[in-house]
């Protein structure tokens, strides 16, 4: 039975007939209304919209009973959510500690099996000895020297909270090669057989976590994934804590979890010689925007975020039609699982090497989430004091400490990002009070002499601006007054010496 329901057999049938008139508002209340405005909001309701009410104060005693059976629900029902949310942390907390502890073990047996015989090439960051598995060895599909040992770089003339999210791991065999030191951004060689089993079991892999997903899309998201782990930047031999963070997406499988997931009867060709050397040639860019939206907005993917790395793609200038998943699967599923760190050296290392789109390589020294306030801040300051310099001559003391914490962003990028702590940097106090003032007197200027301007609708700049909007109208109105005489004056100069 409904909340309305119960409700209206609290009354007589006539008065129950008159409630189904208003059933929607009622529900509205019921749902929404803050426990202590409950009864006052259903009196007012009642009295207001049904002919037949009867008084306030018998309606109050008739809502009684039924306003406590309402609030004892609601009390279980946030307990229950509570409890709920206290278990997947606790479960969530208890899985991040077993990744920790496998990490740890996983070091000292890589430590133990060095000592007694190499497992890697000490100073190659690559896997020295990695078995051939030939049972996976099929020829419906014929990866090329492209696919094994081409580059995926474009040449062109001219980026949250990290927790472990299912359909994000990477998963390996020890028979996967791999590189084993976080960063270094190298080849890893691939024979064919290595390259069939890790598609086929991170694409069921990937299925069993997100049914939904087609069987192209999740074989995509392998080969992302795979062309990620031969350029060195996804590995399960990475140490979190090197890169900063508390667990590695990417994770080793014994050889028996890791053969029960390859059907080899499991047809990979939808992934066409053509469609695997389009995503090849589009990859470094893909990564690229991956790091330039989680640098920026702090996070891989937010709902808002599909249409910004749209129009980024845009400037890129690949047509859509190029684009071989969409962005969520792109940085959710198929590149997540590369540690913030490492995402950054690749943007620099691509950028270094011209592998990438210009607009990406010009948006490298872009501001991190967290720090851009201050940064366009800073432009927008100097700006005014060349268009009016007397506008901030009362500010001063806001100026001298806006350029202060400018140079420390420009010395250390990460200080004021809100992901400092994925790049050890330590965090940064930014004292918003203070220039918030300086926002204000600005976005105030802006508002008035260049409305249509980027930092005049920059949404840090306008956060900032909240702290001190009576300052900043008032001298937005003085400057405009102030720039119109100029104008006016210069106008009538040039008047003068046309009549001569």
């Amino acid at each position: 039975m409904s909340s309305f329901d119960t409700f209206k057999n609290k009354f007589s049938t006539e008065y129950g007939k008159e409630l189904n008139k208003i059933r929607d508002r009622i529900e509205l209340v019921l749902q929404n209304a803050a426990d202590r405005d409950l009864e006052n909001e259903l009196v007012a309701l009642l009295i207001k919209d049904t002919a037949n009410a009867p008084p306030k104060e018998e309606l109050q005693k008739i809502l009684v009973p039924f306003l406590r059976e309402i609030l004892e629900s609601r009390d279980q029902v946030r307990r229950s959510e509570t409890e709920a949310k206290r278990l997947a942390k606790q479960e969530r907390d208890a899985e991040i500690e077993e990744t920790a502890k496998r990490a740890r073990r996983d070091d000292d047996n890589s430590s133990r099996k060095q000592e007694a015989a190499p497992r890697y090439e000490m100073g190659s960051a690559i896997r020295e000895t990695i078995p051939v598995i030939k049972k996976y060895d099929d020829t419906r599909v014929i990866f090329d020297d492209d696919d094994l040992n081409g580059e995926c770089f474009i040449v062109h003339g001219e980026g949250e909270n990290l927790s472990p999210v299912a359909g994000t791991q990477v998963v390996f065999s020890e028979h996967i090669p791999r590189a084993n030191e976080n960063g270094k951004i190298r080849k890893v060689p691939f024979k064919t057989e290595h390259l069939r089993a890790f598609l086929l079991a991170n694409t069921a892999y990937l299925k069993e976590a997100d049914p939904k997903i087609s069987f192209k899309d999740a074989a995509t998201v392998a080969y992302l994934r795979y062309l990620s782990v031969t350029n060195g930047l996804i590995s399960p031999d990475f140490n979190p804590a090197v890169s900063h963070v508390s667990y590695n997406d990417a994770i080793e499988l014994s050889t028996e979890e890791y053969d029960a997931l390859i059907d080899t009867d499991a047809d990979i060709g939808v992934l066409t010689g053509s469609y695997r050397a389009n995503i090849r040639d589009l990859f470094t860019d893909l990564v690229c925007c991956v790091a330039y939206m989680f640098r920026v907005r702090g996070h891989h993917y937010l709902d808002d975020m599909e249409v910004r790395y749209g129009r980024l793609f845009d400037r890129c200038l690949h047509p859509q039609s190029s684009l071989p998943l969409s962005w969520l699967h792109i940085s959710r599923y198929a590149l997540h699982a590369i540690f913030p760190s490492v995402l950054d050296d690749f943007w620099k290392y691509c950028k270094d090497n011209t592998f990438i789109a210009g607009t990406l390589a010009k948006r490298f020294d872009c501001a991190p989430a967290g720090s851009s306030g201050v940064l366009g801040l800073l432009k927008g300051v100097k700006d005014i004091q060349i268009l009016i310099p007397t506008a901030l001559t009362l500010s001063g003391k806001q100026v001298k400490l806006l350029e202060e914490m400018a140079d420390k962003i420009k010395a250390d990028r990460w200080c004021a990002s809100v992901n400092a702590r994925y790049y050890g940097a330590t965090r940064l106090r930014i004292d918003e009070d203070q220039i918030g003032v300086l926002a204000s007197i600005v976005l105030g200027i802006y508002e008035r002499l260049a409305p249509a301007s980027e930092l005049r609708n920059a949404p840090s700049i306008k956060r900032l601006a909240t702290l001190a909007p009576a300052t900043g109208g008032a001298i937005g109105r003085i400057a405009s007054n102030t720039v119109t005489d100029e104008r006016m004056r210069i106008a009538d100069a040039h008047d003068v010496n046309d009549n001569h």
